[in-house]
């Protein structure tokens, strides 16, 4: 195989890669490198230099995500950031980093700086809004992380996470209506979401919907992963409401099944 040949099947092989990795990550396809010798196609040789670089990045990429299945995040983190170092113009791995980095107690202003990259190099895509806007929420720049779960929510209206998000800021804030919406609509998409019907229940026995309160825990004792812990849940709530005699069977039944 002739240099032109080869240079032609290393540029396909590699776009190949690059792109299904992007796709992977953000469910669009698409990266940005430093140099792209296909619009301004420096010689054979560099070309072939830019795509070995482009390789190694890969490479460093799909290591930090076997070791993140592992469930090593400090590996992983270790990883994406070798990644960033060999084609730094690659929001793919700076947003990987924002992923596992918040779990490690990675400093927020690097973290602040990656998802403000990624975001900038993909405005269209959900998730980058959705990074961008957990780590402002982390440093507790409230208003502005609600922005962007909202424009996540403007590009994908059935992203779940974003309502969830928005569903527990508001209920952290007080602001109870808007935190019910956004948690109704988690369950819409999501019905066996534990947390944000927990949470539902919360906010609806806080305004005295007793009522609407007991059919989420009763649910929850229904389906949760976790049946001891959500039965135990709903005989306490039904104690300190007054119905106490609608707790008596179920407090049976917890010690028969737990004790």
């Amino acid at each position: 195989m002739n240099l032109s040949k080869r240079t032609s099947t290393q540029w396909t092989r590699i776009d190949e890669r690059l792109a299904r990795f992007s796709a992977a990550w953000a469910l669009a396809g698409g990266l940005s490198l430093a140099m792209d010798a296909r619009s301004a196609p420096p010689g054979e040789a560099e070309v072939i230099a830019v795509k070995d670089h482009a390789e190694r990045a890969l490479e460093r990429m799909q290591h930090g995500d076997a070791l993140l299945k592992l469930e090593d995040l400090h590996g992983a983190c270790k990883a994406y950031r070798e990644c960033i170092e060999i084609l730094q113009s690659w929001w793919v791995p700076r947003l990987a980093l924002v992923s596992c980095g918040r779990f490690t107690g990675a400093d927020s202003g690097e973290l602040l700086e990656h998802a403000t990259f990624a975001v900038k190099a993909r405005p269209e895509i959900p998730m980058t809004h959705l990074q961008y806007a957990l780590v402002l929420d982390d440093v507790g720049r409230h208003a502005d992380a609600i922005t962007e779960y909202q424009e996540a929510l403007r590009l994908n209206p059935q992203f779940f996470e974003a309502h969830y998000r928005l569903g527990v800021l508001y209920s952290r804030d007080g602001k109870a209506t808007l935190a019910r919406r956004h948690l109704e609509a988690v369950l819409d998409a999501q019905p066996a979401h534990v947390v944000a019907r927990g949470l539902l229940a919360e906010l609806f026995e806080a305004e005295g919907d007793i009522s609407a309160a007991r059919r989420h825990l009763e649910a929850l004792a229904e389906s949760s992963r976790f049946p001891m812990q959500a039965l135990a849940r709903l005989i306490a709530f039904l104690e300190r409401n007054g119905l106490k005699k609608d707790a008596v069977p179920l407090r049976v039944r917890y010690v028969r099944l737990y004790r």
